[in-house]
């Protein structure tokens, strides 16, 4: 069931999605075919801002509706900080305010000189770095750094994050 999202003065594109897509990850196809950064904007549904953490069929949209993508101004995007608590392996959790639009490698970084732990292990260690958020895993530095916390749904409030590392077999 495709959702209709007009991008820009009657440019409308429609947009794949289940009833179990978030709104976020519409947000990010959207601003993706239009090659624009999913932070500096918003989905709108009747002048509404749309939560995006909500899948598609709890968001309480009414069938064949068109939503709108919107351009937030510099200080609204400025301002969007997420609340990142980081659970370590060995339990402690340590809490960060960061930009909406940042990386999960970008919040790895950020935290690590705090946490007293190597969160990043060298590329050749034979261990890579693991983050989970609400049973999705996110191994490894690529995909680390190709999920941003909007594509995830976090564009405000506060999120818990777990951290890991892998030890590969052949590693040292």
């Amino acid at each position: 069931m495709p959702i209709n999202v007009e991008v820009a003065y009657g440019m409308k594109k429609s947009i794949p999605a289940g009833p179990s897509t978030t709104l976020a990850e519409v947000l990010v196809l959207a601003c993706e075919s239009i090659k624009q950064d999913p932070a500096r904007h918003v989905l709108r549904h009747k002048r509404k801002d749309l939560d995006l953490t909500l899948s598609v069929r709890f968001a309480n949209l009414p069938a064949g509706a068109t939503l709108d993508l919107a351009k937030i101004d510099e200080a609204t995007a400025e301002a969007r900080k997420v609340d990142i608590a980081l659970q370590l392996t060995t339990g402690a959790r340590i809490q960060k305010s960061l930009g909406c639009g940042s990386s999960l490698l970008q919040v790895l970084e950020a935290f690590e000189p705090t946490c007293g732990t190597v969160l990043l292990p060298e590329e050749g260690s034979g261990e890579t770095p693991v983050v989970t958020w609400m049973n999705k895993t996110f191994e490894g530095r690529a995909p680390l750094a190709a999920v941003s916390l909007v594509s995830l749904g976090l564009v405000s409030g506060s999120a818990l994050l777990k951290h890991s590392i892998n030890k590969s077999a052949g590693g040292a």
